[in-house]
């Protein structure tokens, strides 16, 4: 149980495969993570899947995130981008899509450097028309 109910819970699969919370790598098995996310007191839910994408919730409907793919130089710390760039959408009060769009940037631009959270602002703006936020059938 997530005691305080946060608005928003970003998790990797990979991390929640490691702790235990995914057993798989498909679509069900991730859905049924966030599901149960939800079920524990998260009003809004990311996970990250890598160059998958990512999935999310607003807890009444579900959405598939898809980033540009770019030429990877280092991956880690795209997951940390990513919640970074979340938390700027929604100190700035922005709708949950263009949060998710601004994320999804941050963590593409971020794998194409050596160094976290390396992206210039404007470079991420611009990444983030290119991010789709589409609505998946249940």
């Amino acid at each position: 149980m997530l005691e305080s109910g946060p608005d928003i819970v970003k998790v990797s699969d990979d991390d929640m495969r490691r702790d235990g919370r995914l057993g798989g790598t498909g679509p069900a098995e991730v859905e049924a993570l966030v599901a149960g996310l939800h079920a524990d007191g998260a009003q809004h839910v990311l996970v990250s899947c890598a160059d998958a994408g990512a999935l999310a919730s607003d807890g009444t409907s579900l959405h598939e995130v898809r980033q540009p793919l770019l030429d990877v130089a280092d991956s880690r710390g795209a997951g940390d981008s990513m919640t970074a760039a979340v938390a700027v959408g929604l100190s700035r009060g922005l709708p949950w899509a263009d949060m998710l769009r601004l994320g999804a940037a941050a963590a593409a631009l971020n794998v194409t450097r050596h160094g976290s959270g390396t992206g210039r602002a404007d470079a991420v703006i611009e990444l983030a028309k290119r991010v789709t936020v589409e609505a998946r059938a249940a």
